[in-house]
C-alpha cells in the first residue's frame, strides 16, 4: 500500500508538468507558423526588391532560409512535445529536449542575421537600386520586367527614383530634369516630391524585425517546456521504478503462499 501511494503521488506530480509541456508546445507551434510565413516573404525570389536589384534572390535570402529552417524545426518540436505531453511518451519527450537544444542555436543565428540586415537594409538596398538603374529601358519595343516593375512601383506609390527624381539623371540614362513617365507629369518649375526607397524597404524591414522578435520570443516557451520535460521524464522513470518494485514485492508475497 505504501508503494502504491508513492506511485500515485508520482503520477500526480507528472500531470501538471506534462500540461506545461503541451502548453509550451502550442505556443511554439504558433510561433513556428509565424516564422514560416515570414521566411516565405523573405526568401521569395519574385518579390519587388529582387527584380529591381536585378538579382536572382533578394539580399536577405539567407535570413529567409534560416527563418524557414527554424520554423520547420519549431513545428517538429511542437508536434513531439504535444504528443509526448499527452501520452507521457519518453521517446517524444527526449526528442522534444533535443529539438529545443538545436533550435536554440539556430534562433541565435537567425536573430543575429535578421538584426544585422534590418539595421543596414536601407543603405544596402539604396546602393543596389542605384547600381541597377541603367537597366531601365523605356523606349524599347519589348519592355523588360525590370522596367515594368519600376513603372508599377512609381505609379503605385506616386514616387520617383530611389531617394529623389535626380537618381534617374545621376545613375540612370535620363537627361537633366527628366524622368520616366511613370513618375507623373509636372509643370516645368515643379519636380516629383519623393523617392521610392521607403516604400520598397517597408515590407522587408517589417519581416526582418518579425523574424528577429519571433526567434527571440521562442526562448520563453522553450525554457518552460525544457524544464517541464526534464521533470516529466524524471517522474516517469520514478513511476516505472516504483512499479517494478511493487511487482517484485507482490511476487515475493504471492509465491510463498503458493508453496505453503
Amino acid at each position: 500500500m505504501q508503494e502504491f501511494g508513492i506511485l500515485k503521488n508520482t503520477y500526480k506530480m507528472a500531470v501538471p508538468e506534462n500540461r506545461v509541456v503541451k502548453a509550451a508546445s502550442c505556443v511554439i507551434l504558433l510561433l513556428g507558423i509565424s516564422l514560416f510565413m515570414t521566411g516565405m516573404i523573405l526568401s521569395d525570389p519574385s518579390q519587388d526588391l529582387a527584380v529591381l536589384l536585378d538579382s536572382a534572390v533578394p539580399p536577405f535570402f539567407v535570413v529567409g532560409v534560416m527563418t524557414l529552417g527554424l520554423s520547420l524545426l519549431s513545428l517538429m518540436t511542437a508536434c513531439v512535445g504535444i504528443f509526448g505531453g499527452a501520452r507521457h511518451n519518453t521517446c517524444c519527450l527526449v526528442l522534444f529536449i533535443l529539438f529545443i537544444t538545436l533550435s536554440a542555436a539556430l534562433q541565435a543565428l537567425t536573430f543575429a542575421f535578421a538584426f544585422r540586415y534590418s539595421s543596414s537594409l536601407k543603405a544596402s538596398v539604396m546602393s543596389g537600386l542605384r547600381g541597377a538603374m541603367p537597366l531601365y529601358e523605356p523606349d524599347t519595343n519589348e519592355t523588360t520586367e525590370f522596367t515594368r516593375r519600376w513603372d508599377f512601383e512609381q505609379t503605385k506609390h506616386e514616387c520617383c527614383g530611389v531617394e529623389a527624381f535626380s537618381d534617374w539623371e545621376e545613375h540612370g540614362s535620363f537627361p537633366h530634369l527628366e524622368w520616366p513617365e511613370s513618375c507623373g507629369e509636372y509643370p516645368e518649375d515643379v519636380t516629383p516630391p519623393r523617392g521610392c526607397l521607403s516604400y520598397l524597404v517597408e515590407n522587408p524591414y517589417v519581416a526582418l524585425i518579425l523574424a528577429a522578435v519571433a526567434a527571440l520570443a521562442l526562448y520563453i516557451p522553450e525554457i518552460l517546456g525544457l524544464m517541464s520535460a526534464r521533470h516529466a521524464l524524471q517522474s516517469i522513470r520514478r513511476r516505472r521504478h516504483f512499479r517494478k518494485m511493487s511487482r517484485s514485492t507482490d511476487a515475493e508475497t504471492y509465491y510463498p503462499k503458493m508453496t505453503n
